[in-house]
C-alpha cells in the first residue's frame, strides 16, 4: 500500500529548517577549501604581531661598530681630530667635515635595521644639524666606534624602539659604558625607558671606574663619569692630544627596568642632560639591553615570584 507524503505544517517547518543549515554551510565549505596554508586575507594582525614583524626584540649595534669606519665615510674622516661623523638613519647618508657637499657620502651597504639607531635632533641652521642623525666618533688609538649623544644641539638623546610584547611583565637588564668628553666638564646624562613619548628615568649603578674618583657602587638616576683626558688640540706639556683619545676613561654603569605585560613597543632613550656645548658631550658605548627575568604571580595567592635566568 503506498504511503502518503507528509504535508502537515510541521514536515514544512522542518524542511524550511534543513534548507537554511545547507545554505549557510555552503560558504564556509568553500572558504576553507579556498586555501589551508599561511595567514588567511580576512585575519586581522594584532598589535603583538605588529611589533613582531616590526621590530627586534634587543637593542641593535649597541657597540656601533655594525659598519666599519671606512663604510661609514669612505675613508674621508680619519686623520686626526677628523675622526668623527653624522649618519642620517633615513638616508645613510653620512656627514663630512671636510667635503663642501658635507653628506654626499652613503654608508655602504646602507641598512637601517642594521645601524638602528636615531636621534630627537631636528633640521637646522647649521649643515650638521640634519634631522634624526646620530654622532660617531673613531678612537685615535685604539679605532673603537662610539657615539655622542650631543650631536649638534644641546638636550638631545639617541633611541631605539623594541618590542616587548609580553603576557607578563618582564624585568631588563640595562648596561652601557659612559664618559665624559674631556676633564673640563663632567658630562651627564640619563637612560629613560617606557613606551613612546612617556619614558621615564631609570636608576643606573656604576659597576667600575676608572680610578679618577669616580666610586662603584653609588647608584643615581643622573649618569657622570670624571675623566682625565685634556680637551682636543695640542697643549704646552708637548702632548699631541685629542677627544678622541679615551682609553681607560670609561665607566660601565647598569640597571633594571621592568616592562609591564601587555606593553607592546618600548622605546630605550640616551639623553643629553649637561655638556660644555650643544655639539660635544657624553660618549656612549657597548649599549646593552637584555631580559633579566619574566615576573610571575602564584594563581593561588597572587604572590610575584622572579625567576632569574629565565627568558
Amino acid at each position: 500500500m503506498m504511503k502518503h507524503t507528509e504535508t502537515t505544517p510541521d514536515a514544512i517547518r522542518r524542511g524550511v529548517a534543513l534548507l537554511t543549515v545547507v545554505l549557510t554551510l555552503i560558504p564556509l565549505t568553500a572558504c576553507a577549501s579556498a586555501g589551508t596554508t599561511g595567514m588567511s586575507a580576512q585575519t586581522p594582525m594584532n598589535a603583538s604581531t605588529i611589533a613582531n614583524a616590526t621590530l627586534p626584540d634587543h637593542i641593535v649595534n649597541g657597540d656601533f661598530e655594525a659598519y666599519t669606519w671606512r663604510q661609514l665615510t669612505g675613508g674621508q674622516q680619519e686623520p686626526g681630530l677628523g675622526n668623527w661623523t653624522s649618519i642620517d638613519p633615513a638616508t645613510g647618508a653620512s656627514y663630512v667635515s671636510s667635503n663642501n657637499n658635507h653628506w654626499s657620502w652613503k654608508v655602504t651597504d646602507w641598512d637601517n635595521n642594521r645601524f638602528a639607531w636615531a636621534s630627537t635632533q631636528v633640521k637646522g641652521a647649521s649643515a650638521e644639524q640634519r634631522a634624526g642623525a646620530v654622532e660617531l666618533q673613531k678612537e685615535d688609538d685604539t679605532n673603537n666606534i662610539y657615539a655622542e649623544i650631543t650631536a649638534a644641539q644641546a638636550g638631545t638623546a639617541i633611541y631605539q624602539d623594541i618590542n616587548t610584547a609580553s603576557d607578563t611583565p618582564v624585568v631588563y637588564r640595562v648596561r652601557l659604558d659612559h664618559a665624559s668628553i674631556s676633564r673640563t666638564w663632567l658630562d651627564k646624562m640619563q637612560v629613560l625607558v617606557g613606551k613612546p613619548g612617556e619614558e621615564q628615568a631609570v636608576p643606573m649603578t656604576r659597576t667600575s671606574s676608572n680610578g679618577n674618583g669616580d666610586q662603584t657602587g653609588e647608584t643615581s638616576d643622573v649618569i657622570a663619569t670624571t675623566v682625565s683626558n685634556q680637551p682636543q688640540g695640542c697643549h704646552s706639556d708637548g702632548v699631541i692630544c685629542s677627544a678622541r683619545n679615551h682609553k681607560g676613561q670609561w665607566e660601565t654603569y647598569e640597571g633594571q627596568v621592568t616592562i609591564p605585560a601587555g606593553q607592546q613597543v618600548t622605546r630605550f632613550t640616551f639623553l643629553n642632560k649637561s655638556s660644555s656645548s650643544n655639539n660635544s658631550g657624553n660618549l656612549v658605548d657597548n649599549i646593552v639591553f637584555e631580559k633579566a627575568y619574566p615576573l610571575n604571580y602564584d594563581a593561588n595567592g597572587g604572590t610575584l615570584t622572579q625567576t632569574p635566568g629565565s627568558k
